[in-house]
């Protein structure tokens, strides 16, 4: 899985693959999972991730994700304190059209409005853009996450149709 290899830095943010990251004492990775999955963080996600989290659901989630995805943490550069986590699915795979990947972010709540998820994301996308086999980046966004909507389309991505779940599409692509 070529996403499992994504790591980058920002003038702000390191992200990188969660089970290398490197966490202070005492805060593993459910614990940290944990901190960033609130009632409030994850309204806009699928119904079953959503909700506050127990040390024992996020061991759950990680199991979950491990098996489907790349999940990546987001630290503050300098600090290293995690802030938010980045999921990347491969939707294709190494097709000669190229590799087509679902983008999915979570950032924790008191640093939303501070331009990390624009920032972020704009480092992800610098990623693929050098990676030959990525096609494209796809992300999905409730309708009612405005500020998702913005980060994306600051970043080069286009809305698609809207499917009738209200889940507004958005694709950005690196070769036609």
């Amino acid at each position: 899985m070529i996403s499992r290899t994504c790591s980058f830095k920002t003038p702000r943010l390191t992200v990188t693959e969660w089970h290398s990251a490197q966490l202070t004492q005492g805060h593993g990775l459910p614990s940290v999972v944990a901190e960033l999955m609130t009632e409030t963080t994850t309204r806009s996600l699928p119904p079953a991730w959503q909700g506050e989290y127990t040390l024992e659901r996020a061991r759950a989630l990680i199991a979950e994700l491990d098996e489907e995805s790349a999940t990546l943490l987001i630290s503050l550069e300098g600090s290293g304190e995690p802030v938010g986590l980045v999921i990347v699915f491969e939707m294709s795979g190494d097709e000669p059209a190229g590799i087509e990947l679902r983008l999915g972010y979570i950032l924790r709540e008191s640093m939303w409005g501070r331009g990390f998820a624009t920032e972020m994301v704009e480092g992800f996308v610098g990623w693929c853009r050098v990676e030959p086999s990525i096609r494209s980046i796809t992300a999905g966004v409730a309708q009612d996450n405005a500020a998702s909507a913005r980060v994306l389309i600051r970043n080069g991505f286009v809305a698609l149709d809207e499917p009738p779940d209200g889940e507004q599409i958005f694709r950005i692509s690196f070769s036609e």
